[in-house]
C-alpha cells in the first residue's frame, strides 16, 4: 500500500509538470542579469554583485529554498554543485566540499549570520543541530575552493554562510504547521513588529518530530529525532548613521541512535540504542557605521555555549569572539579591507572508556587579523585582489595564509578569473589531547595485519601540525542570451600534512586479547584533487526554468606511513568520494497561484563504503490560495524505496537507510 501511494504521488507530480507545459504564463521575478548582480558578501567582507566574484560561488534565495520545500539546511545544499550531502542516518548529516566529507568533515568552515558554527572540539560541524527557521533565511553564500585570507583557519575546501533577513522585512506574523511519513510534525512561528521609526525586531520559536529510517536489514531504527528553539532579532538604526543588530537564541535538540561501543570482552562490542541530548545558546551583536559610500566601519562580539550528553560522554564549551572590520577607498581604483580578530574558548568534558580528554577542561585563544587590497585597471575590465589572514592559536603558533585573485571582464556579459590561495585546517582539542577507543579490529577485518583481535587506542599528538592547502583555481562564467546563462570552475588542491593515525613506537602494546596497541595522529599523508563544477540557468519559456549542475572530483593522497596506518588507509581518502554528481531542477507556474518544482540528482558510487550509486527524485507542489495562505505537499527520494547515502567514521553509530517520504504543510501569513 505505502509503495502505491508513493508511485500514485509520483505520476500525478509528473502529469501535473506535462500539463504545466503547456500553458505559457509568466514566471520569472529576476532577469538572469539580475540574479548574477544578487549582493553578497562571502568573498571578500564586503557588499558586491555576484557577478563580479573571482571565486566559484552559488547563492541560494529565500525563493529557491521555498520552492524546494525543504526542511533542514543540509537538504536545501544539495542544491549547490560541488557539495556533497549525505544522509548518515534520520538525524545526521555529512556535508563538505570538493571531498574529505564525513560526520566530522573538518575542511569546511560554516557561518550563520557570520557566527561560526565550527567545532574546536572535534573538527567540524554538528549538522544534527542546525536547525536554523529557513523562513527566516534571507540567501545561503556558498563558496567552493578557500577563503581563509579573510576568513582564517578551517576555510579549506569552502565556506558556507547563512544569512537571515533584516528584521524590517518580517513584520506582521507567521505560522508554519506541517507533517507526513517522515516530518511526524513541525511548527514554525514568528511575529515581527515596529517600536517608532527605526526600531524592528522578531520573535520566533520552532518545533519538529521527525521518525526514523530502517538499518540494512529493513527493520524500523532507533534514529528518531525531536527538537525545540526560540529566538529572537534586534534591528535598530540610530540617528540615520549607526546599526545595531542583536540576535540571540537557544536550541534543545534529543536525537536516537545505535551505539556500537568497543569492549575488552568477546564479542567485542557492545551495541544498544541510546538517546543524545544537545543545547546550544547565543547571543550576538553587530554595530556598524556607514561613514559614506567609499568606506564603513563594523564591530561584532559573540558569546556562544554548547552542552552535550550522551553515553560516548558529557561535555560543554564556551566561546567568545570579537571581530573588527574597516574599508575604505584610496582614489577611485582601489579599496582595502582589514579586520582584527579575537576568540576565546573555554571547554569541559567528563571522560569516558570510548573518549577521554587530558586534560579533561582547556582555555585556548585565536588572535586573528587580515587585509585585502583590491585594484582596477583598463576602465574596471581588469581587477586583483592580494590578501592573507594571519592568525595565532595555541597550537602550531603563528600562521599566515595569502590569496591572489584576478578578474578579466572583456564585456558585460562574460567574466574570466583565477586565484591561487594558501589555506590551513588547525588541529583540534581531540588530535591534541585525547584518548580515543572506537573500535576493536578482528582478524577477518582487511586492516588486521595480525592473527588476533586488537585495539587501536589513539593518543593525542602534540607535536601535532597544521593540514595546509595550496589550491589553483580557473573559472569561467557568462550569459549567452537572456535566456541562458553558463558558470564553470576548475581546481588543482595539493595537500600537506594530512591525518594518518599509525603505530606508535613510543608507547607499550598491552599484551592481552585483544591486544591494545597505542597508535597516534601524525601528518605523514599528503597529495592532491582535481575537478570541474558546471552550473547552468536556461529559460526555455518565460514560465518553465531549469537549473542543472555537474562536478567532477579525483583525490589522490599517499601516505609515507601507510603500512603502519591501521586506521584511515590509502583507499578510505581515495575511493571515499563520489566522483561524479549532477542535479537538474525544474520549476514551473501554471499561473501566479500554482507553482511545481522537481529535482533529479544523481550521486556516483563511494566504492570504500560499498555505497553504490543512486539516483533521487524529490517534487514540491504548492497552492497559494491568497496573500495569507499557502499550502504545499512535499515528496522525498520518490523514485527509489531506500538507499544507503553514508557511513559513520570514528564514533561507530549504525548508518541506515534512506526511505521514501512525503509530508505536507501549510503556511499562514497574518
Amino acid at each position: 500500500m505505502r509503495q502505491f501511494f508513493l508511485r500514485s504521488i509520483l505520476f500525478l507530480v509528473w502529469s501535473i509538470d506535462i500539463c504545466i507545459a503547456q500553458t505559457k504564463i509568466d514566471l520569472t521575478e529576476l532577469s538572469l542579469e539580475e540574479l548574477m548582480n544578487i549582493k553578497v558578501t562571502l568573498a571578500s567582507k564586503k557588499v558586491e554583485s555576484l557577478s563580479e566574484i573571482a571565486a566559484a560561488m552559488t547563492v541560494i534565495t529565500q525563493d529557491d529554498i521555498r520552492r524546494s520545500g525543504a526542511t533542514s539546511l543540509p537538504e536545501v545544499l544539495r542544491m549547490v554543485p560541488g557539495i556533497q550531502v549525505a544522509h548518515i542516518d534520520a538525524n545526521k548529516w555529512a556535508v563538505s566540499a570538493r571531498g574529505f566529507n564525513g560526520k566530522y568533515a573538518n575542511k569546511l568552515l560554516v557561518l550563520i549570520d557570520g557566527r561560526s558554527i565550527y567545532s574546536p572540539l572535534f573538527s567540524g560541524v554538528f549538522w544534527e543541530v542546525q536547525n536554523v527557521l529557513l523562513e527566516d533565511i534571507e540567501r545561503i553564500e556558498v563558496i567552493r575552493g578557500p577563503g581563509a585570507s579573510i576568513w582564517g583557519a578551517n576555510a579549506v575546501n569552502g565556506i558556507i554562510n547563512v544569512i537571515t533577513k533584516h528584521a524590517a522585512d518580517t513584520q506582521r506574523g507567521l505560522l508554519v504547521v506541517g507533517g507526513g511519513s517522515w516530518e511526524k510534525g513541525f511548527i514554525n512561528s514568528r511575529y515581527g513588529c515596529k517600536i517608532g521609526e527605526d526600531f524592528y525586531y522578531r520573535i520566533y520559536s520552532k518545533y519538529y518530530k521527525r521518525g526514523p529510517f530502517v538499518d540494512l536489514a529493513g527493520n524500523t531504527a532507533a534514529d528518531q529525532s525531536r527538537g525545540l528553539q526560540g529566538g529572537f532579532r534586534i534591528d535598530w538604526n540610530i540617528s540615520g548613521i549607526h546599526d545595531i543588530t542583536v540576535l540571540g537564541n537557544i536550541n534543545h535538540v534529543r536525537f536516537g541512535q545505535t551505539f556500537s561501543i568497543p569492549s575488552l570482552d568477546e564479542p567485542y562490542f557492545n551495541e544498544f540504542d541510546a538517546e543524545s541530548k544537545f543545547v546550544e545558546g547565543y547571543i550576538l551583536g553587530r554595530w556598524k557605521v556607514p561613514f559614506s559610500y567609499q568606506t564603513d566601519m563594523e564591530l561584532q562580539l559573540i558569546f556562544d555555549r554548547n552542552e552535550m550528553k550522551d553515553e560516548i560522554g558529557t561535555g560543554n564549551v564556551s566561546n567568545f569572539y570579537a571581530d573588527f572590520q574597516h574599508r575604505f577607498q584610496l582614489g577611485r581604483l582601489q579599496e582595502i579591507v582589514w579586520g582584527l580578530g579575537y576568540r576565546y574558548s573555554s571547554d569541559w568534558y567528563k571522560n569516558t572508556f570510548v573518549l577521554t580528554l587530558v586534560p579533561n577542561h582547556r582555555n585556548f585563544q585565536l588572535f586573528s587579523a587580515f587585509i585585502q587590497d583590491e585594484f582596477s585597471f583598463c576602465c574596471n575590465r581588469l581587477t586583483f585582489a592580494l590578501g592573507s589572514k594571519f592568525e595565532h592559536n595555541d597550537y602550531t603558533g603563528f600562521e599566515m595564509q595569502p590569496n591572489f585573485r584576478v578578474m578579466w571582464k572583456p564585456d558585460t556579459r562574460n567574466r574570466l578569473w583565477g586565484a591561487v590561495s594558501h589555506a590551513i585546517r588547525t588541529p583540534s582539542r581531540v588530535e591534541y589531547y585525547c584518548q580515543l577507543n572506537t573500535t576493536v579490529i578482528l582478524p577477518d577485518d582487511p586492516r588486521n595485519f595480525l592473527s588476533l583481535p586488537f585495539l587501536p587506542s589513539v593518543f593525542g599528538n602534540q607535536d601535532y601540525q597544521s593540514e595546509t592547502l595550496l589550491a589553483y583555481e580557473l573559472g569561467y562564467r557568462f550569459i549567452l542570451s537572456d535566456h541562458f546563462s553558463l558558470d564553470v570552475a576548475t581546481f588543482f588542491n595539493r595537500y600537506r600534512n594530512l591525518r594518518s593515525v599509525i603505530i606508535d613506537p613510543e608507547q607499550n602494546i598491552q599484551l592481552s586479547i585483544p591486544l591494545i596497541i597505542p597508535v597516534t595522529p601524525r601528518n605523514d599523508t599528503y597529495g592532491k584533487s582535481y575537478g570541474v563544477e558546471l552550473a547552468a540557468n536556461w529559460w526555455p519559456f518565460d514560465w518553465w526554468r531549469l537549473y542543472g549542475w555537474y562536478s567532477y572530483l579525483k583525490i589522490k593522497l599517499t601516505n609515507e606511513n601507510m603500512m603502519y596506518d591501521i586506521i584511515n588507509i590509502q583507499k578510505d581518502h581515495d575511493e571515499a568520494n563520489p566522483e561524479h554528481q549532477f542535479q537538474i531542477q525544474s520549476t514551473i507556474e501554471l499561473n501566479k497561484r500554482i507553482e511545481l518544482f522537481s529535482s533529479i540528482r544523481y550521486t556516483d558510487a563511494i566504492p570504500f563504503m560499498n555505497i553504490g550509486k543512486y539516483f533521487m527524485f524529490d517534487a514540491c507542489l504548492s497552492w497559494k490560495l491568497n496573500s495569507y495562505l499557502r499550502l504545499s505537499i512535499v515528496g522525498r527520494n520518490l523514485i527509489d524505496h531506500r538507499h544507503r547515502e553514508f557511513q559513520p567514521e570514528f564514533l561507530h553509530v549504525t548508518a541506515t537507510q534512506i526511505i521514501s517520504r512525503v509530508y505536507g504543510s501549510v503556511v499562514w501569513t497574518f
